[in-house]
């Protein structure tokens, strides 16, 4: 069960922006910007992350650019492409 506590809305606001997906979100919107038509990205977690974060956050970052991206794993590595329209 979750811990509930109240907090003014201005220490929220900071705390929020000081999140740590949207630091992550726009590293990962760069990667899929850096890639051109018929390239492939490659993703390996550094130590300590998981494959499945990487996924879901390279699957976040592509539905904020409204990108389809196919995103594959391939052991401990995440391959991605832009599929073409």
């Amino acid at each position: 069960m979750p811990r509930f506590s109240v907090l003014p809305v201005d220490e929220a606001v900071k705390k929020a922006d000081k999140s740590t997906m949207s630091d992550a979100l726009a590293e990962y919107t760069e990667y899929l910007g850096s890639l051109s038509a018929g390239q492939a990205g490659r993703l390996t977690p550094s130590e300590g992350e998981d494959v499945r974060i990487v996924r879901m956050r390279l699957g976040a970052a592509a539905r904020h650019m409204h990108k389809k991206v196919i995103i594959r794993r391939a052991g401990d590595e995440v391959l991605f492409w832009v599929e073409a329209a």
